[in-house]
């Protein structure tokens, strides 16, 4: 990103919008004659990955000359080149060369102590291509390599060395347009399908609403900043310097949770029981048990960042509990959702809608009074914050939200927001919108009587 461009005094500087790059999945509808072709291809794919990537990675781990990038690269490209293709053998070594460069990148920031992902602990070196001792089949095509008639639904693949050109149907919708880039095509074993993964820089985006193409991304309408506090019963709290507050109730994410959890407990008893191993059967239950969670998550992603894109913000700082996502044993963490999940979709549509996205350590966010700061208040009870100096009871998800948003940022001039904290006051005042996750009808606005249970802070303990 470029430097942020000066604006007047008190708004938000408009910093630079990144180029949107964004993947589009559609399942392939192959003949049995291309399943052949595909999977042939796809095996010399992964096996390539996987022999240069050993050598490299006995290399690193010996430590004696470092990793040989250039060396292991001609060597294995001269072996794979009449099997697959030039421009094939190309791309599998060069994702392996991205994959590499990102590791030593990674490797000499956490060095420096300068890890900027909030979700990184660990660092490791690219692994293999391969699931339970099983090789993943992965196929990597150049820009040039394929080409997606949308009327016909298909998708023509050229330049693949021996194997002939193939034109293979696919099912699924092309919501993005823009600038081709890669082509991955990766076979999932459990489903038995073909997957076909194409990345491109987006410029427009389908409207399916009104049913039209639109530019993406959108011209803002404000300078507001938001803060978004990110949790498990409430998925986001949200506060808006105008002193708007949302909360976002999607305890269906548990509900739906622990009923699969369940579900594959009991179907994994009835396995051990007559000393069965691990069945296809639980698989399929973990990636629908996925699928559905992602469902929620993606609708609920798009439904705040267009909230926030209408209300004129332009800026949204979102907490980050510091490495929780590598943290072992909360149930909740690693099997309701992931916050990388969940920051990177806001991230990603946040950027479609013009809005620049921050990450911010939230601790202690939601214990610090949002009208006194630190030394007034204490959590009363789980999901509640009293104000010890007036009295007075907020939901502790909003003031997190609250505290976040006033956090200093680079994009907000390194200044304690553009909220001050006494203004605080005023966001009291204001009943929280509340949405709720309805199986049948999703994100809906529940009676007032919820929102007032919300608006804790005009009780008296």
């Amino acid at each position: 990103m470029g430097k942020p461009k000066k604006s007047s005094k008190g708004s938000v500087p408009m910093p630079t919008m990144p180029v949107l790059r964004r993947t589009i999945t559609v399942d392939l509808i192959q003949t049995k004659e291309q399943e052949e072709e595909l999977k042939e291809l796809g095996n010399l794919c992964s096996k390539l990955w996987n022999q240069v990537n050993y050598e490299r990675r006995r290399q690193f781990f010996n430590g004696e000359r470092g990793v040989d990038i250039k060396g292991t690269y001609n060597k294995w490209y001269n072996e794979y080149k009449n099997m697959i293709g030039t421009i094939t053998t190309q791309q599998v070594l060069n994702k392996n060369n991205e994959a590499w460069s990102s590791f030593f990148s990674l490797l000499r920031a956490k060095k420096e102590k300068k890890l900027l992902l909030p979700f990184i602990k660990d660092v490791n070196p690219p692994g293999y291509w391969k699931d339970r001792k099983e090789r993943k089949l992965i196929i990597v095509l150049r820009k040039d390599q394929y080409r997606i008639d949308e009327e016909k639904q298909e998708i023509e693949l050229r330049h693949l060395g021996k194997f002939k050109d193939l034109a293979i149907k696919y099912n699924g919708e092309i919501y993005y347009r823009g600038e081709q880039g890669r082509l991955e095509i990766i076979y999932n074993d459990v489903l038995g399908k073909w997957y076909a993964h194409i990345t491109l820089k987006a410029s427009e985006r389908l409207d399916r609403k009104n049913d039209e193409w639109v530019k993406v991304p959108l011209t803002l309408k404000g300078n507001l900043v938001g803060g978004i506090d990110i949790g498990i019963n409430n998925l986001f709290a949200v506060y808006v310097s105008d002193g708007t507050q949302v909360l976002i109730k999607t305890r269906v994410l548990k509900s739906i949770s622990y009923y699969f959890m369940k579900l594959i407990s009991m179907k994994q008893k009835l396995l051990s029981l007559y000393d069965q191993p691990f069945s296809g059967k639980i698989r399929r239950l973990y990636i629908k048990w996925k699928r559905k969670l992602n469902a929620i998550i993606d609708t609920t992603v798009r439904k705040v960042a267009e909230f926030l894109y209408n209300k004129g913000v332009s800026l949204i700082k979102v907490g980050y509990p510091k490495n929780i996502s590598q943290k072992k044993g909360n149930f909740l963490v690693a099997n309701v959702w992931s916050y990388k999940q969940v920051m990177e979709k806001l991230k990603n549509v946040a950027e479609e809608h013009g809005i620049t996205v921050e990450f911010v350590n939230e601790a202690y966010t939601s214990t610090t009074c949002p009208i006194h700061g630190n030394g007034c208040g204490k959590r009363v009870t789980r999901g509640l914050f009293k104000c010890t100096t007036s009295n007075k009871v907020f939901n502790a998800d909003l003031v997190g939200a609250f505290n976040i948003s006033i956090i200093p940022s680079p994009n907000d001039g390194g200044v304690e927001g553009t909220t001050t904290r006494g203004i605080g006051i005023s966001w009291g005042k204001t009943t929280p919108l509340v949405y709720t996750w309805t199986r049948g009808s999703g994100l809906v606005v529940p009676a007032s009587y919820d929102s007032m249970r919300v608006k804790r802070m005009d009780q008296n303990l």
